[in-house]
């Protein structure tokens, strides 16, 4: 991917154009994810960017009864809001496209001793984002046809693979290993991860149910 931005640095292009807006209460990172998603979109393309007006960081902690009963579709699937770690609002009758990230689902895997360390928490947000970006690209900029989520899988590994190397290219060398010897590990723990926060949410969503 090249840059097409007329000498102007990355930072002085995204920052007045992409809002990050945050509403997690009461769940509170314990990270700047905002400083953190702002430079994840530096590393972009910013053609890629055009049409999308805001992230919305927020927590599944916080949503309303309405919210959480909303289902999206995936893959010729429903899943409810407990499955989903983010999503991607086209634009509509003149508002601009925006993403939601649903922070504490993407940090819930990763054991909280673990959570302070850069590299795992920019690698987990910045999954998520760039995958919801990827459909935001395939809607408005390169239109595939193929299975919208595999598009989307693929612009968050191109995504991801850019600004890793622009953030922490002194890690690269060790980074392959890292992943050969730590990657089916990791990958288990992530799933259990995942299966604990959905059993919680989905306690917490019905104890919410039963007050409303």
């Amino acid at each position: 991917m090249t840059w097409r931005n007329n000498g102007k640095s990355p930072a002085s292009i995204l920052k007045p154009a992409i809002a990050i807006h945050e509403n997690y209460d009461p769940y509170k990172p314990r990270l700047n994810v905002r400083k953190m998603v702002a430079t994840l979109l530096d590393s972009v393309d910013p053609d890629y960017l055009q049409g999308l007006g805001s992230i919305v960081l927020s927590s599944q902690t916080q949503l309303p009864r309405k919210e959480r009963r909303k289902k999206f579709l995936s893959r010729g699937h429903k899943l409810p809001a407990a499955k989903v770690a983010g999503f991607y609002r086209q634009s509509w009758k003149g508002q601009p496209a925006f993403i939601e990230l649903y922070v504490d689902k993407i940090l819930a895997p990763i054991p909280s001793g673990l959570r302070r360390l850069p590299l795992l928490s920019f690698f987990a947000i910045g999954k998520v984002l760039f995958h919801e970006l990827g459909h935001h690209i395939h809607k408005t900029t390169r239109p595939e046809f193929k299975e919208r989520e595999d598009v989307a899988d693929e612009w968050s590994r191109k995504l991801l693979k850019v600004a890793v190397r622009r953030q922490y290219r002194y890690a690269i060398p060790f980074l392959r290993p890292a992943v050969r010897i730590l990657g089916p590990p990791i990958k288990r723990l992530v799933a259990l991860g995942n299966r604990m926060y959905e059993k919680n949410q989905l306690k917490r969503s019905r104890s919410k149910e039963s007050r409303d």
